[in-house]
């Protein structure tokens, strides 16, 4: 039997993008990494479904999502004027040692020098348009990074 549109009721897209917008927000509410089974629960979906679902609206698996919004959040904090220890337990790195072991790919640089700034860093970039609109690609010695 053919499934039959509402035209009362939202798109399946509507609908779906309703679902990752309410996963997004639970992973960036959360300092502690949720899991795929929690996420996929939380929107009433099987995980396998999810993770695609949500991969292809957002262009990123909720693992990546997770781990950029956490990078920007101890970018935030360290620009802030957090201390470098406060800063990452508050993003949600479990340990110092954890955070280190990604903090050039995170910053581009060591933390200290983030948080003045990146003085003395030689920073080069571009900026450029996509199909998405703006970016900027920017490298340092110790890194790249895209932003959009």
């Amino acid at each position: 039997m053919p499934l039959i549109p509402n035209p009362e009721g939202a798109s399946l897209d509507t609908e779906n993008a309703t679902l990752i917008a309410k996963a997004c927000k639970m992973i960036e509410s959360h300092s502690e990494a949720l899991s795929l089974q929690t996420l996929a629960a939380a929107v009433e979906l099987s995980p396998s479904y999810f993770h695609r679902l949500f991969k292809a609206t957002t262009g990123v698996t909720p693992k990546e999502y997770a781990t950029a919004h956490r990078s920007s959040r101890v970018r935030e904090r360290l620009a802030g004027g957090s201390s470098i220890t406060q800063a990452i337990y508050d993003s949600g790195f479990n340990s110092n040692g954890r955070f280190y072991e990604s903090s050039a790919g995170i910053l581009g640089m060591t933390p200290t020098q983030f948080r003045t700034g990146a003085a003395g860093e030689e920073i080069h970039f571009a900026i450029g348009q996509c199909s998405l609109g703006a970016i900027l690609v920017a490298s340092s010695k110790k890194s790249a990074w895209t932003m959009g």
